[in-house]
């Protein structure tokens, strides 16, 4: 879904050991990013025989760290990460400075603040989000509009909500079926009668 979005001067907001920076390089110009300094080591590991593919340490809530290009980027990738700061309007509002003028934010979090619990705390959750609520902060965030936004993993959805939003303490095998039951449903995923688990959107400058 992420790569065909994606323009060829890329921000990655939150890359971690680069399982998704793998799938969407090569491009003319990639920043890798993350604020774990183990996880920079992994991605400085990647730039071997790749002169475009830079790592930075950016802190998505700190418009300082950011890294700059000429004219901006085409696209900055922030998958799984508003979800876990304080400040997710300032972390959107740096986004949008670093973005070319027909640049775009490719932004994915988690749906459903009914579900909402105990195992989001273990994983460092602070909210879930809906669409409504993910664009009124797109459009407090200034300059950005959703230019659309789709739902997905709802067998994952229902997975989570089956394990239990409850969870005392994070399950690795739990989860290690909930990803094998996404991948399995993925063809059919839009058309399953449940609540999605994520929620992504494109947002563009106005």
């Amino acid at each position: 879904m992420v790569r065909p979005l994606c323009g060829q001067r890329v921000l990655e907001i939150g890359s971690g050991t680069g399982n998704l920076t793998r799938e969407l390089i090569p491009r003319e110009l990639y920043y890798a990013s993350d604020i774990n300094p183990l996880y920079l080591d992994s991605l400085k590991g990647l730039t071997h025989d790749r002169p475009y593919l830079h790592v930075s340490l950016t802190d998505v809530t700190r418009a300082d760290t950011f890294p700059q290009v000429p004219g901006g980027f085409d696209t900055v990738v922030c998958l799984n990460v508003l979800e876990h700061v304080d400040d997710d309007r300032g972390a959107l509002e740096n986004i949008r400075r670093v973005l070319a003028a027909n640049g775009r934010a490719v932004v994915l979090v988690p749906h459903g603040p009914q579900i909402h619990g105990t195992l989001d705390e273990v994983l460092g959750h602070r909210r879930r989000y809906t669409p409504e609520s993910l664009q009124q902060l797109a459009d407090q965030a200034g300059s950005l509009c959703s230019r659309r936004s789709s739902s997905t993993a709802r067998a994952g959805g229902l997975v989570a909500q089956r394990q239990g939003a409850q969870a005392a303490k994070f399950r690795p095998r739990a989860d290690s079926c909930a990803e094998y039951s996404h991948a399995m449903f993925r063809r059919i995923d839009q058309r399953l009668p449940f609540p999605p688990l994520s929620l992504i959107a494109i947002l563009e400058p106005r």
